[in-house]
């Protein structure tokens, strides 16, 4: 059952059947494809040059590549090759009669779903079929506009065959992607599983929002803007001065995180003592910090407690930036 879930997550046997039938139609026809690929990329870079062509009419250039390609297209649907004349190579393109003729009946023979598909219906098949046979387009400084729609109907006629042929390779980077995709959504549920664990387990900070007292507050706090909303409290300068916050229930903590005044005087809040009591009149100590930090992360088993106490244990002014209770 196992298997079968992890199969379908990973779409073994979509992709694996994908796989086979790109094989097969490499076997079967990937080299000729690749030659027409190739002329197909010729006849762009003729249609769309990046510097500026010789004189002459291009569309008679992108039509014969037009009727080279589909040679190759053809061949790889197992259309025999036309014949050649002696010592003309396999690559040079059918334009005389005799080729366009052996064209015309090729794409008679062809497979008819596949070449209107390629024309948009069988309408468009047609015209491209006359455009592919029919005499090049003369000679000429420039071309004329039919030249110009009929070369981009040929190269259009070409491409979208090609772009079909490639439908067993994109069907497996399709697949490939959605499995990443799914691996990817997989990865991302668990760590945010792992992260609500987490939070439920560390129960978030326990003194947020709760009543805290301190044994003084220091006056200057609200004109003075490294404190006034940057400090939790500030105390005056006293003996043993403290802050105490009111969970306002008995539950269960295990931590207790002090962040200290950022921009100055962190020295003042050493030998800080941590205290924890269920009534608020017996306190037990937790911890005890006597180097000076600027984030003291203290960790005790686990115990129950309403009330946790923090105070420096000598004269000072006691000052935090914040305070965190789990």
């Amino acid at each position: 059952m196992q298997r079968r879930v992890l199969d379908w997550f990973l779409l073994t046997k979509p992709l694996d059947e994908a796989r086979a039938a790109l094989a097969a139609a490499e076997k079967r026809s990937g080299v000729h494809l690749q030659q027409a690929q190739l002329v197909a990329e010729v006849m762009k870079r003729v249609a769309e040059p990046s510097e500026t062509l010789p004189p002459g009419n291009p569309t008679a250039v992108i039509v014969a590549l037009g009727r080279e390609a589909m040679t190759s297209i053809l061949a790889a649907q197992n259309e025999p090759a036309p014949p050649r004349s002696e010592g003309e190579s396999a690559a040079a393109p059918a334009v005389d009669a005799g080729g366009a003729a052996w064209l015309a009946g090729a794409l008679d023979r062809g497979p008819q779903e596949v070449l209107i598909a390629g024309a948009g219906d069988a309408a468009g098949f047609a015209v491209v079929k006359e455009d592919l046979v029919a005499p090049l387009p003369a000679p000429r400084a420039t071309a004329t506009p039919e030249d110009e729609r009929r070369a981009t109907r040929v190269r259009s006629f070409v491409e979208t065959l090609l772009w079909n042929a490639d439908a067993p390779r994109r069907k497996v980077d399709r697949l490939l992607v959605l499995r990443f995709g799914r691996l990817a959504l997989a990865v991302i549920a668990v760590a945010l599983i792992a992260l609500g664990i987490y939070k439920l387990t560390e129960g978030g900070n326990l003194a947020a929002g709760k009543p805290l007292k301190t044994s003084s507050s220091w006056p200057g706090c609200a004109s003075d803007p490294t404190c006034d909303g940057q400090l939790l409290f500030h105390t005056v300068d006293e003996n043993k001065p403290w802050a105490e916050v009111d969970l306002q229930k008995v539950q269960s903590i295990h931590l207790v995180e002090v962040k200290n005044r950022p921009d100055c005087c962190a020295e003042r809040i050493t030998p800080l003592v941590v205290e924890v009591s269920t009534d608020g009149q017996q306190w037990t100590e937790v911890g005890r910090k006597t180097e000076e930090f600027a984030t003291w992360t203290l960790k005790f088993p686990s115990r129950p407690a309403r009330y946790v106490k923090l105070h420096i244990d000598r004269r000072s002014t006691f000052h935090i930036k914040d305070l965190i209770v789990q």
